[in-house]
């Protein structure tokens, strides 16, 4: 497993390409192969923030930010990581 985010990441790639499985896909194919179109993009960004409950920026909208399960489960940890950082800053501040 490359990332805790895969399980829930693959699930939400079927269910947006539509697919039974994505047991086959590795975690490195590129998705354009198994229907990954720029509509099934927005579909999948939808689906991840609400999964994850975040928001992904504008900067990192398109099919180059979600080309294979590992760049998707990349992305997701680097908005978590940020939003976990943000947090903890405003913690910090707000007890000083």
């Amino acid at each position: 497993m490359i990332s805790l985010y895969e399980q829930p990441v693959r699930k939400i790639i079927c269910e947006v390409l539509k697919l039974d499985t994505c047991d086959d896909i590795t975690e490195k194919d590129d998705l354009q192969y198994v229907g990954m179109d720029s509509l099934n993009c927005m579909y999948l960004v939808v689906a991840l923030e609400e999964k994850f409950n975040m928001e992904i920026p504008e900067e990192k909208l398109g099919l180059r930010f979600v080309q294979n399960i590992y760049d998707i489960c990349r992305l997701v940890e680097e908005i978590k990581n940020d939003e976990r950082s943000v947090a903890l800053d405003l913690k910090i501040h707000h007890f000083n």
